[in-house]
């Protein structure tokens, strides 16, 4: 079962990593040739290679499991292929968790470990965190930055762009951020699906509060429609 209890589950066999690998690789070069600009490999959030790197749920007890240097095999696998079918030229960046956030879960020295080695083939990396425990937006006096402080810490180590996402609400902190850290840039989620001319607003008033309080009412909405936008 999975950590949760609530779902079957079953380890993959080297012949499904391998599968998925070229699966990954065959959807990034259909990508490139469709004339996107780039490709970001997703491993963060819970999602397949972020299972890979994290304990609680990856329990392997082969080459695949275990330390962090093994449960990043699987990742870096997939960057690789990914990397290998679009060739060096083309813009290739990877999400990952600043840490799981939660007991047992991957830490931020283990992130740390995992970007270095993604480092080497991707052009840039973005810094989220956990899934495992919602944090609200309200308001100006609400979290905000989330994972900015493991974000310059990466950022200080790396050579390539490192892109901060996460509570990415107030201007004068980011810009804030770009002044005194090593951070390149900021990634906007579900703030532009309620405001899609945000960065337009921002331009016009910096001091702008945007509407998304990252309730995630979005996510089962047809389109991921923002239940706000009906209002003003």
């Amino acid at each position: 079962m999975s950590p949760d209890g609530e779902r079957p589950v079953r380890a993959m066999t080297k012949d499904d990593m391998d599968l998925l690998a070229a699966d990954f690789a065959a959807a990034a070069r259909r990508a490139q040739q469709a004339g996107f600009d780039g490709v970001e490999i997703h491993a963060a959030h819970g999602y397949l290679l972020s299972q890979f790197l994290n304990p609680l749920w990856n329990r392997r007890e082969d080459e695949f499991g275990g330390p962090i240097e093994a449960r990043m095999r699987f990742p870096l696998q997939v960057t690789a292929a990914v990397r290998s079918a679009v060739g060096p030229g083309f813009p290739l960046l990877v999400k990952i968790n600043s840490s799981d956030g939660v007991e047992g879960g991957m830490t931020e020295d283990e992130s740390l470990v995992v970007s270095q080695a993604l480092a080497q083939m991707v052009d840039a990396i973005e810094v989220s965190g956990t899934t495992y425990g919602k944090v609200k937006i309200a308001g100006p006096e609400g979290h905000r930055c989330l994972y900015a402080r493991y974000a310059a810490r990466l950022a200080e180590l790396l050579d390539i762009p490192v892109i901060l996402t996460g509570g990415n609400r107030l201007v004068s902190e980011l810009q804030g951020l770009l002044d005194t850290t090593d951070i390149a840039g900021f990634g906007l989620a579900r703030p532009l699906v309620c405001e899609p001319d945000l960065p337009r607003i921002w331009q016009r008033d910096p001091a702008y509060w945007p509407r998304c309080v990252s309730c995630s009412r979005c996510f089962p909405e047809p389109g991921r429609r923002c239940v706000l936008q009906a209002k003003g």
